[in-house]
């Protein structure tokens, strides 16, 4: 993870937005990689969306899956606010289908609710909706009849 421009611009970017009380625009897009995908090391295997969540102004955006990325960048890029957006570099090998209309762009600020269900909620990010071992889908929970996980993914 590179987090030269990120720890500087995007947190300096949200900090006048919130300065001005939000009169300003300052529509700004940082991309940034993240995450491991093996032997690649503790110091570039980190995720640091949570590093920059806590900053007034700043929003942060993650994307799980191909479409994800494509809807979730072109989210943040329209977006009236400073927005750092990490995708899983994970995703650079995965392939999966990509709606290219205005109808498929994501909403910054909204999650996905990727499953729905009663007894518990699985809150994720990046790749951890795709593991890389059998897919949520397929999860075994015990008496799977009687107990039902919603999925959520954090996008934006």
């Amino acid at each position: 993870m590179s987090t030269q421009l990120e720890s500087e611009s995007a947190p300096a970017a949200s900090s006048a937005v919130e300065l001005t009380g939000g009169q300003c625009e300052l529509p700004l897009t940082v991309r940034s990689i993240a995450g491991g995908t093996g032997r690649f090391g503790t110091q570039h295997s980190a995720t640091g969306e949570s590093w920059f969540i806590a900053f007034p102004g700043l929003r942060v955006a993650t994307a799980g899956t191909p479409a994800g990325a494509y809807s979730v960048l072109r989210a943040a890029i329209r977006h009236r606010d400073p927005v750092l957006f990490f995708e899983h570099k994970g995703l650079y090998a995965r392939k999966g289908a990509v709606h290219r209309s205005d109808v498929a762009i994501a909403e910054v600020g909204r999650g996905a609710v990727v499953r729905r269900g009663r007894d518990l909620t699985i809150v994720a990010t990046l790749l951890m909706l795709i593991p890389y071992s059998p897919p949520l889908e397929d999860a075994i929970i015990p008496d799977a009849d009687a107990i039902t996980a919603a999925a959520h993914e954090l996008t934006a």
